[in-house]
């Protein structure tokens, strides 16, 4: 009776152990959806239980739900882009309308400043040249009053000394008649010489005065012209200030709208980012509910063809169950023989990503693997172990990740099939998910 107590006692513990193996998670353990890298390794196996089927529903139903989500933030930001660029758009045209039009005012401006430094040139010719002009007439104006007082002093002495009969008496000095004509003409010709000398001094006199006249008239309109010019030059750059106060007010709506527009397009980029994510995702929580139903199935009919034969009165019972347990194996899916385990440096069976994983290229090449430590020092101790290391897949290698590690069976392109153990106390294997090839360190070649 004691034996039978101490068999039923080590049933019991041992039972105890193999539950611990495959974890029954309540559904308030459940991390949240957001947790997306636990749901999305959970609902990507090809083994799920019933409640895990039903769970990974639920997240599906979550995804899905921000898909729509994520769909409407594209369609928002799609729209504040097109928004931002149609405004930018616009600004810079009249930006650019703006520049020309500076452009124009400044070489106007240009031009008037030409024409004014030329009206300043001609103005101080012309007052040069009144200068002069002056300095001539009074020049004339001296010599004429010279000569008129000489004139008049002559004259006067002329009446003094020079009486009728004295005239005579010079005219009737003359030897011969034709000296006489000459000593008469010599008189008339020094009044006829004053007189012209006189008339001439006074026309020249009048020609400077007219020329004075002349060359104050036209300073009179180059300082109007200066005037106009400078008057148009200030009105011209009054719209230039105004045009360029207007081109920054302009310049800074279009940084501002380029922010957006580039807000935007941060915006788009990441909720499409997170679009093909999460439709990644549902793709692969997809086909583990479609693949785990499926094998559920292919198992549930497996167990009850070989207990129809067990109840059809085979005459070994164990021959029947060693004919089912052979059909079930044959699944793809069946969790391999552990049974060759002894020199298994790990421990946690099939919860242990290191453990499984010895195991597998044990049963698989009948290589028996060094003692590596964690998950994530596999690779750098294997190199350092003598085995080669890469970023590429290969059949028979190991694939490492930061914190998990499996066994590659096939590669077919970008496709990697993979066989492993996980954290959920279960074995798997499928091709591996896109969404799960990013964070791979390497792969050791066995």
């Amino acid at each position: 009776m004691k034996k039978t107590n101490t068999h039923i006692l080590i049933a019991a513990l041992a039972m105890g152990m193999c539950i611990t193996l495959v974890p029954v998670i309540a559904e308030d353990e459940n991390p949240p959806y957001t947790d997306t890298t636990y749901w999305n390794n959970l609902c990507s196996g090809t083994s799920l239980t019933s409640d895990q089927q039903t769970a990974c529903s639920a997240y599906l139903q979550y995804i899905q739900g921000q898909n729509s989500s994520l769909q409407q933030q594209i369609s928002d930001a799609q729209s504040r882009k097109d928004a931002a660029s149609e405004q930018l758009s616009s600004v810079q045209s009249q930006i650019s309308d703006l520049n020309y039009q500076i452009s124009e005012i400044n070489s106007s401006i240009e031009d008037l400043n030409n024409q004014i430094a030329e009206a300043e040139q001609q103005s101080a010719l012309i007052a040069q040249q009144i200068s002069d002009t002056k300095v001539q007439i009074q020049q004339k104006t001296d010599d004429i009053a010279a000569l008129k007082e000489k004139v008049k002093k002559r004259m006067e002495k002329q009446q003094e000394t020079m009486r009728t009969n004295q005239i005579l008496d010079v005219l009737l000095g003359a030897k011969s008649f034709s000296e006489m004509i000459t000593i008469a003409n010599g008189l008339s010709d020094i009044s006829q010489y004053d007189s012209h000398t006189l008339q001439q001094l006074q026309d020249e006199t009048d020609q400077l005065n007219q020329m004075e006249a002349d060359l104050q008239s036209q300073e009179s309109e180059l300082e109007q012209l200066q005037s106009d010019l400078e008057s148009g030059k200030a009105v011209l750059a009054q719209q230039q200030a105004e045009l360029v106060t207007a081109s920054s007010s302009l310049y800074a709506a279009q940084a501002s709208y380029q922010a957006q527009l580039s807000s935007a397009q941060s915006d788009l980029n990441s909720a499409s980012a997170a679009l093909s994510a999460n439709q990644a995702a549902q793709s692969s929580v997809q086909n583990g509910i479609s693949s785990s139903k499926a094998n559920s199935a292919s198992s549930s009919s497996s167990s009850d063809s070989g207990s129809s034969s067990s109840d059809s009165g085979s005459s070994s019972s164990s021959d029947s169950s060693s004919s089912s347990s052979s059909s079930s194996s044959s699944s793809s899916n069946t969790t391999p023989s552990s049974g060759n385990s002894g020199g298994n440096p790990y421990y946690g069976g099939w919860s242990n990503c290191t453990w499984s994983a010895w195991q597998l290229v044990h049963d698989a090449i009948g290589i028996s693997l060094p003692r590596w430590g964690n998950a994530g020092e596999w690779l750098a101790n294997a190199a350092a172990s003598g085995y080669s290391t890469g970023s590429s897949p290969r059949a028979n290698s190991l694939i490492v990740w930061g914190w998990h590690v499996g066994y590659v069976t096939a590669v077919d392109g970008d496709n990697i099939y993979v066989k492993e153990g996980n954290y959920l106390g279960s074995y798997r294997e499928g091709w591996l998910a896109s969404w799960r090839k990013g964070s791979i360190i390497g792969y050791i070649y066995l």
